[in-house]
């Protein structure tokens, strides 16, 4: 067993810990359960309602702010709540619909994989 396989052992045994058959699981196990970045649904409590459907803002960790629909799946990122606010039922429109181009602008499509030699 290599340095790092044991390193990474002792880490994790010493977050994991096994419950018992019929216990509950612990406060610890449950949140190394849920992922990091997901919000709980109690601190998304003002739900903004749009025809494509409902959404909310949360400031992340990292200082930018998330909407989120009622599954709680992220939708838009942004640096200012106002950004996302008004981003957001675009994004829930052209999401349901399909994005269509403002009148007198091409529609083009683009290719992620770059071409030739750089």
């Amino acid at each position: 067993m290599t340095f790092y396989s044991k390193f990474v052992e002792s880490v994790f045994s010493s977050f994991m810990q096994k419950a018992e058959p019929g216990t509950e699981p612990s406060k610890a196990s449950e949140e190394l359960m849920t992922e990091e970045n997901t919000p709980r649904e109690e601190i998304l409590d003002q739900y903004y309602t749009t025809p494509y459907g409902d959404f909310a803002i949360k400031l992340t960790r990292f200082g930018v702010y998330t909407s989120y629909d009622r599954e709680l799946v992220h939708l838009v990122t942004g640096g200012t709540w106002e950004a996302v606010f008004s981003m957001t039922p675009c994004h829930l429109q052209w999401a349901r619909e399909g994005y269509q181009a403002p009148e007198g602008m091409p529609e083009r499509t683009y290719d992620s994989v770059v071409s030739g030699k750089l």
